[in-house]
This record gives C-alpha cells, sequence and structure tokens, in this order.
C-alpha cells in the first residue's frame, strides 16, 4: 500500500513539474488588460490604490516612473496605467 501511495504521488509531482504552473507575470499579462484592471491588480497589492484625481497628469507621470520599477511593470502595463490615470483625473 505504502508503494502505491509513493507511486501516486510521484507520478502528481512529476505532472506537476512537467507542465509548470503560470507565474504571476504570465497570468497577470497586458494582453486584454485595461489600465483600469492593471491598476487595481499591481498597485493594491502593496497599498490602497489612489484614486486618479489625486494627482495632475504630471505628478501620475512621476509616480509612474518609480512604481514602474518597484511593481515589476513592463512598459506597456506602465503606459496602460498611466493613461487610465491621466484620463481619469
Amino acid at each position: 500500500m505504502r508503494r502505491f501511495v509513493f507511486g501516486v504521488l510521484l507520478t502528481v509531482l512529476g505532472l506537476v513539474a512537467a507542465t509548470g504552473g503560470v507565474s504571476a507575470k504570465e497570468e497577470k499579462s497586458s494582453t486584454g488588460w485595461t489600465g483600469a484592471r492593471l491598476y487595481e491588480a499591481t498597485c493594491a497589492r502593496c497599498h490602497a490604490a489612489r484614486p486618479p484625481v489625486e494627482h495632475s497628469d504630471k505628478r501620475w507621470k512621476i509616480v509612474m516612473g518609480h512604481m514602474r520599477v518597484r511593481a515589476n511593470l513592463t512598459a506597456e502595463e506602465s503606459q496602460k496605467i498611466l493613461e487610465y490615470l491621466q484620463n481619469s483625473n
């Protein structure tokens, strides 16, 4: 019985390893995501997302320059978020 359970466990682990998991970056792929959704998903991870009206267009550009690096955003994701923020304030 132990051998059977061990065999099943190894098989399951092997399948998981072979198929791999979806990384957070792949799952969060910017394709098809709106700037608003990206903003909610990435900014709210670390702190409360600020309302777009809180800053001017110029200030949001500065903020996104800093946050892009910290949140590990692609240029496309960062641009979508910036456009959302600037169009919403």
